[in-house]
């Protein structure tokens, strides 16, 4: 049976990202938009095991939109 992670334990790890993504814009380094995007739905398909729809509801995207860009961002290999 797969555990997946609950909506608290998800909060606590995107506020790390969070933190994160705001010491790397302090310190000068500021990461493209696409970047964020791109490491933020790897991070949400990491924690849902893959789980596509689980995936996409956490994004509050659609899943053909999620499925465009884990193509666009290679994030299937």
């Amino acid at each position: 049976r797969r555990v997946l992670f609950r909506s608290e334990n998800l909060s606590e790890v995107l506020s790390e990202e969070q933190k994160l993504q705001e010491i790397n814009f302090i310190l000068g380094k500021e990461i493209p938009l696409w970047q964020v995007e791109k490491e933020h739905i790897r991070l949400i398909l990491e924690l849902t095991l893959g789980n596509k729809n689980q995936a996409a509801k956490i994004l509050q995207i659609d899943r053909t939109t999620l499925y465009n860009k884990i193509k666009k961002y290679e994030l299937d290999k």
